[in-house]
Formats: structure tokens, C-alpha cells, sequence
């Protein structure tokens, strides 16, 4: 009964326009946050990717450092001792 009453004032057409719209705008949000999360997944990759690098850099750094100074100090255990207490 209800639902021949929504028809004879048209209610049902203006519903039915409501849900797809409804449905339309759900789908946009999906679509929106599935592409935030692209990007932060991205974002996260660079981060770990630059860390990688920036441990790379210090190892590398102590370890010039150990080059460049074992020869005059000829203590390379104490050097060594040195290099793992500034890691």
C-alpha cells in the first residue's frame, strides 16, 4: 500500500534518485580514500628507502673515519671501540 502511494505522488522516482546519488557520492569516497592510501603507502616506501640510505651514509662515514685514522693512531681495537660506541 505504502509503496502505491509513493508512486502515485511520484516519491518512489525521487528515492530511487537519492540512492543512486547516494550510491554514486559512496563510491567517490572509495575511490578518494583508496588513493590516499596509494600515496601513503609511497610515502612510507621513500621513508624507509631514504633511512636505508642514511644508514648507509653513516656506515660508510665510520668507516672513512676508521681508515683515516687508523694508520696514526695504530691502536685499532680502541678506534674500533670508538666507532661502535657512536653507532
Amino acid at each position: 500500500m505504502l509503496a502505491s502511494v509513493l508512486r502515485l505522488i511520484g516519491l518512489d522516482k525521487a528515492q530511487e534518485a537519492f540512492k543512486l546519488a547516494l550510491e554514486e557520492k559512496a563510491h567517490e569516497a572509495v575511490d578518494d580514500v583508496k588513493g590516499v592510501v596509494v600515496r601513503m603507502v609511497v610515502v612510507a616506501a621513500l621513508v624507509v628507502a631514504a633511512a636505508i640510505f642514511a644508514l648507509l651514509a653513516l656506515i660508510t662515514g665510520l668507516l672513512d673515519l676508521y681508515e683515516w685514522m687508523e694508520p696514526p693512531t695504530g691502536y685499532s681495537w680502541r678506534l674500533v671501540s670508538l666507532m661502535g660506541l657512536s653507532l
